[in-house]
C-alpha cells in the first residue's frame, strides 16, 4: 500500500495529473467499501479530464491566433518595406522618378505609421523629400536651356548625383531598420 502512494505521488509530481488521478481513484475504489462514493469520483475524475482537455484546446488554440495575428501583421510590414525599397530600387535603376512612383511611395510611407514606430515614419519622410528634390533637380536638368557647361548646369548635376549616391545607400541602412519589426523568427512553445 505505501508502495502504491509513493508510485500515486511520483505520477502527479511529474505533471502526470490525469494518470494520477485515475490511479488515486483506483485506490479509493480498492480501499472503499462505498461503491456510490467511487462511482461519484469517477464521475468527478471524467469532468476533471474533460476541463483539462478544454484548457489544452484553448490553450492551443490562443497560441494560434497569436501566430496568425503575427503573421497578418508582417504581411502589412513587408508591404510597406518593399514600398520603400521600390522608391530607392527605381532611382536607382531609371536614375528617375515619376510622380507617380512618389505617390505609390507616400501611401506606403503613411501607412508606415499604423504598423511601426516613429523610425520608420521619419525615415519615410527622409526618402520622401529626397525623392520629391531628386524629381525637382531631374526636371530642372532636362529643361536646362544653358550652356551645358555652366557652372549651374554643373551644380545642378552633381546635386543630382549626390542624391542618386544617397538612394544607392538607402539598402543597408533601409533593411537594418526594418528588420527588427520584420524579423519573424520562430519561437519554441513554452
Amino acid at each position: 500500500m505505501v508502495q502504491t502512494i509513493d508510485k500515486i505521488k511520483a505520477l502527479i509530481a511529474e505533471n502526470r495529473i490525469i494518470t494520477g488521478s485515475i490511479a488515486v481513484l483506483a485506490l479509493v475504489g480498492l480501499c472503499s467499501k462505498n461503491w456510490d462514493v467511487f462511482i461519484k469520483s469517477i464521475i468527478g475524475l471524467a469532468g476533471l479530464i474533460f476541463a483539462y482537455f478544454q484548457w489544452q484546446i484553448n490553450k492551443q488554440n490562443t497560441k494560434t491566433n497569436v501566430d496568425r495575428l503575427r503573421l497578418d501583421l508582417f504581411d502589412k510590414r513587408i508591404k510597406v518595406y518593399n514600398g520603400f525599397i521600390d522608391i530607392i530600387s527605381v532611382i536607382v535603376r531609371d536614375d528617375e522618378i515619376e510622380q507617380k512612383d512618389i505617390s505609390i511611395f507616400n501611401l506606403k510611407r503613411m501607412e508606415a505609421d499604423f504598423f511601426f514606430d516613429d523610425d520608420i515614419s521619419e525615415y519615410g519622410e527622409e526618402i520622401y523629400k529626397k525623392a520629391l528634390e531628386f524629381k525637382r533637380v531631374s526636371r530642372k536638368l532636362k529643361s536646362f536651356s544653358g550652356d551645358h557647361e555652366s557652372e549651374e548646369y554643373d551644380a545642378l548635376y552633381s546635386q543630382k548625383d549626390e542624391l542618386g549616391l544617397w538612394f544607392t545607400e538607402q539598402y543597408g541602412p533601409c533593411k537594418e531598420l526594418f528588420v527588427k519589426y520584420i524579423g519573424f523568427k520562430v519561437q519554441a512553445d513554452k
